[in-house]
């Protein structure tokens, strides 16, 4: 049994199209997982739309803290905590991210970075933080990226990537 969950979960970090495929997660087209994944203990309770980037992410389709209830108590019978993650088109979710029960992700939403993400986020936003909180719209976000971008040789970032990168992160670090 322990062989079974270790080769599981080197499925898991090495191929998580495969693992998801296999315990039921719904993906849409163009999904691309990068970093630590971790989707429970009921992964069929989760779905991932189309274009979609998620960059380490916890989901959580449970509730745990009925233990505590069970403890108080001991007659109050089963309790059922689950719930469904649905995650829309065009999602990026940042690393180290977590999602809980009952949580729908927009289209067109970005989550940033070591979020906790409790509650429903709208489409065409931007959220983060602990809880996640909407930050701004994605039409701002986008106007404030775009404002950002910096001027750079682009044949150089496809043929020498590292010290274009580089060169532009000093640049800015002068300012």
């Amino acid at each position: 049994m322990k062989i079974k969950r270790m080769f599981d979960l080197m499925l898991l970090r090495n191929n998580p199209k495969k693992w998801c495929k296999k315990h039921d997660v719904k993906l849409g087209k163009d999904v691309f997982f990068t970093g630590k994944m971790d989707f429970g203990t009921e992964p069929y309770l989760v779905s991932i739309g189309n274009h979609v980037l998620i960059a380490g992410c916890s989901f959580i389709t449970h509730e745990g803290g009925h233990w505590v209830l069970k403890g108080l108590e001991p007659n109050i019978g089963e309790i059922f905590g689950y719930g469904r993650i649905t995650v829309g088109d065009n999602v990026y979710i940042g690393h180290n991210c977590t999602v809980l029960r009952g949580v729908t992700i927009g289209n067109n939403t970005i989550i940033g970075a070591c979020s906790l993400v409790n509650k429903s986020c709208e489409p065409n936003s931007v959220y983060a933080g602990v809880p996640a909180k909407r930050i701004c719209s994605i039409d701002e976000f986008k106007e404030k990226f775009l404002a950002d971008i910096p001027e750079f040789d682009l044949n150089n970032y496809r043929n020498n990537k590292k010290d274009e990168v580089l060169k532009i992160v000093d640049k800015f670090r002068k300012r």
